[in-house]
């Protein structure tokens, strides 16, 4: 009996020393969280966006232009259209444009139909994108399309740009940071405070090119290369600036 009384002492001292130990170790870690949660705080912001812009001379011409025809056999309509594509990009390449700049877009044949909804026909389309880098030639190029396309030769659209275009980018998004920080000064200014560190920039580039009018088929083609003029253009860029609010 005098075994039993003494190891039953021994475990309830052994139960004791492990309860001191399981409060000391939670009381510990109650004390790292109370003392993160003291030394963390907001860090209070105020958000700019603003748009910057430089202007510059394009030099690139990008026309979207395109080979349609219609006639009674698919085979036939498809066949007249590849054959006319085909000598519309053998003149562009011999004419100096890389292949690289002349992309296929989009191939379509389909058929037509009369006011029965009978088919009546068929209708091929195939457009191409060309990309121009000397504007002083790009009037006879677009004059090669009307010229082996004949009536069947389309100039859906061309819009202007830059070769290089990282120089005005840079012009541009100079302009808006400044546009912004001052934007931001004069929130922090009425809020009573003043803008600290840059926090973030986020930068979107809004265009870079400018589309021009400009529609022309075989039966409206002049003897002279059609004239395209550069003018200027403007190139913007957005960007999202956060600053630090201090007191």
């Amino acid at each position: 009996m005098q075994v039993q009384r003494s190891s039953l002492k021994a475990i309830g001292a052994a139960a004791a020393v492990a309860a001191v130990i399981a409060v000391a170790s939670v009381a510990g870690f109650g004390g790292q969280a109370s003392a993160g949660s003291e030394v963390s705080g907001t860090t209070r912001t105020v958000t700019a966006t603003a748009e910057g812009s430089a202007t510059g001379v394009p030099d690139q011409l990008t026309a979207n232009v395109g080979i349609s025809n219609d006639g009674v056999s698919a085979a036939d309509v498809l066949a007249e259209n590849s054959q006319k594509t085909k000598a519309l990009i053998d003149r562009l390449k011999k004419a100096g444009i890389d292949a690289k700049d002349i992309a296929t877009t989009s191939v379509n044949l389909g058929p037509r139909y009369d006011d029965n909804g009978d088919i009546n026909g068929y209708r091929a389309d195939n457009s191409l994108r060309i990309t121009l880098h000397d504007l002083k030639t790009a009037g006879a190029r677009l004059d090669d399309v009307v010229q082996v396309g004949g009536d069947s030769a389309r100039v859906q659209s061309v819009s202007l740009g830059f070769n290089e275009d990282d120089a005005l980018l840079s012009k541009a998004r100079v302009d808006a940071v400044k546009r912004a920080q001052t934007q931001a000064t004069e929130m922090a200014k009425a809020a009573g405070a003043q803008i600290g560190a840059v926090r973030t920039i986020t930068d979107v580039v809004v265009s870079s090119s400018v589309p021009v009018e400009y529609k022309a088929s075989a039966s409206g083609a002049a003897d002279a290369s059609v004239p395209v003029e550069a003018g200027s253009q403007d190139l913007t860029v957005q960007v999202r600036v956060v600053y630090e609010l201090r007191a």
